[in-house]
């Protein structure tokens, strides 16, 4: 199994991206600012392994 990687998951495309990828069967890790309720709704139905913060990219 592979893991993917979605930056700026939680914006219109982002999400799109990520509930195409989902049906991949892969793990899928977002990186995003999720502290905006309204971002948050967008990957609410979404399957996500991880959920990475943007300054902690670099050290996933």
């Amino acid at each position: 199994m592979k893991m993917k990687v979605v930056t700026g998951a939680a914006g219109f495309i982002g999400s799109n991206l990520v509930a195409a990828l989902e049906k991949s069967g892969d793990e899928i890790a977002v990186c995003d600012w999720l502290e905006n309720p309204a971002k948050q709704c967008n990957l609410a139905k979404r399957t996500i392994s991880h959920e990475i913060r943007p300054e902690d990219l670099f050290e996933f």
